[in-house]
């Protein structure tokens, strides 16, 4: 049985695996800036200010959700 030549193989496999390597790029790099904007907050002092009650809670979410959004532009 002829198989092709094992660049033609070499290059199906990478193929079937980098269909999936987008989404997968872009999940990670969400939940890094995901991670990095909440640090950002944290610092910051806002997540203090909200869990005392001083601010809303969406000065936390926002800022999160943005990073996160951002993070998913490049895949």
């Amino acid at each position: 049985m002829y198989r092709g030549p094992v660049t033609h193989r070499a290059y199906r496999r990478v193929a079937g695996v980098a269909r999936w390597l987008p989404p997968i790029i872009g999940i990670v790099i969400t939940i890094g800036l995901g991670m990095f904007g909440l640090w950002f907050t944290w610092m910051g002092g806002t997540v203090a200010e909200v869990a005392a009650g001083r601010e809303p809670d969406i000065a936390v979410r926002a800022p999160v959700t943005l990073y996160m959004m951002i993070g998913y532009m490049p895949a």
